[in-house]
């Protein structure tokens, strides 16, 4: 047995490549005219790195679908769903009717005006959304969408809620639990001038915040989407595990993105520290490089793509790395110090001239399992 069938067992043994590509693998090699050994070894790991990119890309593509159909299930469109459902299965006299009701209530109140102002909002099912606005005090609207067979029996399902308005407060704390056959959403608007510590979680929704300054974010959902846009803060973290995240012209100074199966996208995104790990997705990033900036980006399946053209004039050092996938890097503009073929996948180190000198410095480490990565100047993929 020599080294290639070798490899290809073991990567069958990790489950990396599925019986029937190291077959398929082990058939080519088997069928291959006799070169000499340098060429025989790579145009197999070729074929692996092709596969190996299309399946990352096939991988990516199912998980952002999953992710998109669970975060459209419990969300706005259920209702909508739900409402038809009783429409057609009411004419079966021996099945029970039941329609969607929603009910909105509105709360006002205003903060303190010294310290962090503390918003912790959690809901089992249901959409969280907090603005920042021009108005002096804060708006929640609560959203409900209850299934039951009248409004009446609507009613008793309501959860209530209790905010006070008297005295301005310095905690704005709501915890909704899951109930069956409801949703409850929350819209909440409040005073931009403030600096809040947030903590926004929900099991099935999508969190969207905006025009904001924080001292901590804390995002987390189980099924949705997360999106940042306009915020400035100090420590910024978002965690789901089926959906994507997507910041927008954010400042902080530390990010740290998880997910498990969806993207990333972090466009205009200025931060000392980022920290993107996803296993099914791609990351996208257009960084704002300002002073020293440290970036770990990591996916099991899918490419990574950055954009350096926000901060062309930033000074960069890069570690890329793939298992198996390409690495694509401008000649121009960079001095290779390592370059180096790993059976399906490369690893390589470089950085800009005179990178030392440089009043502002990235230093970009990414990693990939399956798929490609790219470094460049404009002209990156967009959706």
């Amino acid at each position: 047995m020599n080294e290639e069938q070798r490899l290809i067992l073991k990567m069958l043994e990790e489950g990396k490549i599925s019986a029937a590509e190291a077959e398929a693998l082990l058939n080519a090699l088997g069928q291959a005219e006799p070169l000499e050994e340098e060429e025989r070894s790579s145009d197999l790991w070729s074929k692996v790195e092709k596969q190996g990119e299309e399946f990352a890309e096939r991988v990516e593509s199912a998980a952002e679908r999953f992710a998109r159909t669970l975060e459209t299930k419990v969300e706005y469109r259920l209702a909508d769903r739900l409402s038809k459902l009783s429409k057609m299965i009411s004419r079966f006299p021996f099945v029970s009717q039941e329609d969607t009701y929603e009910f909105r209530q509105e709360f006002q109140g205003s903060f303190k005006q010294d310290g962090d102002i503390v918003c912790k909002l959690r809901t089992g099912n249901g959409r969280i959304s907090v603005r920042g606005c021009s108005d002096p005090g804060f708006r929640l609207t609560v959203v409900q969408r209850i299934r039951a067979k009248d409004r009446e029996t609507a009613l008793s399902k309501l959860h209530h809620l209790e905010i006070p308005s008297d005295e301005p407060i310095q905690e704005l704390q709501i915890e909704i639990p899951s109930f069956p056959d409801a949703t409850v959403s929350l819209e909440l608007e409040v005073p931009r001038s403030l600096i809040y510590q947030l903590d926004l979680a929900t099991h099935n929704g999508a969190i969207a915040l905006a025009d904001l300054y924080g001292r901590t974010v804390q995002l987390s959902t189980a099924n949705g989407s997360i999106t940042a846009q306009g915020l400035q803060s100090e420590q910024i973290h978002c965690t789901t595990v089926n959906g994507a995240c997507r910041v927008d012209h954010t400042t902080t100074d530390v990010f740290v993105g998880r997910t498990g199966n969806g993207s990333f996208r972090l466009e205009g995104l200025q931060s000392e520290q980022v920290e993107c790990e996803t296993s099914n997705g791609s990351i996208r990033i257009e960084p704002v490089v300002r002073g020293t900036a440290h970036y770990s980006l990591t996916t099991t399946n899918g490419s990574v793509r950055v954009d350096l053209s926000r901060s062309s004039e930033a000074k960069t050092a890069f570690d890329l790395h793939t298992f198996v996938g390409r690495i694509v890097v401008p000649e121009e503009g960079f001095e290779m110090t390592h370059v180096d073929r790993q059976s399906g996948g490369w690893h390589v180190v470089g950085r800009s001239p005179d990178f030392e000198a440089g009043s502002s410095r990235l230093h970009l480490n990414v990693r990939t399992g399956s798929g490609s990565i790219r470094v460049g100047f404009g002209g990156g993929e967009r959706d």
